[in-house]
């Protein structure tokens, strides 16, 4: 048994109390989503920028908060990466995980974020705030 790539819990051995809370947080760490840094990209029209890097940080991090958001409301709170293999479930969280590619089409790619970004006066590859990152998801 490994606590860095958890087991059911019908397939693990008795653990100890320390055990099971760390297996419980590991579960949950790492099903969390989270988005940074990406070179090479499409390019982020109509900028020449290929790469997020020391402009998007805030961006990813806008993208983290809402994916992990919308995988609470659609899947619940106790939804894990482990353990939810039915069908609907995974269907629903490659879903979500669609909506962030980094790919002009997709709603919440990094294209998309710094394109709505124009609207409130921030050029592409400008540094966003947390205001504006939310504004730009509206």
């Amino acid at each position: 048994m490994s606590l860095l790539r958890p087991s059911p819990a019908s397939a693990v051995k008795k653990l100890t109390r320390e055990q099971e809370v760390l297996r419980q947080f590991m579960m949950d760490f790492q099903s969390r989503l989270w988005f940074t840094y990406r070179k090479d990209l499409a390019r982020i029209e109509p900028s020449f920028y290929t790469c997020d890097s020391g402009w998007g940080c805030m961006m990813r991090t806008g993208q983290s908060l809402l994916a992990q958001a919308f995988v609470q409301v659609l899947l619940g709170r106790e939804w894990r990466a482990h353990y939810h293999r039915r069908s609907s479930s995974r269907r629903r969280y490659i879903e979500i995980l669609d909506w962030f590619v980094d790919d002009p089409e997709h709603p919440y790619s990094i294209h998309r974020i710094a394109k709505a970004g124009l609207a409130l006066d921030k050029r592409i590859g400008e540094w966003f705030g947390p205001s504006t990152v939310a504004h730009a998801f509206q």
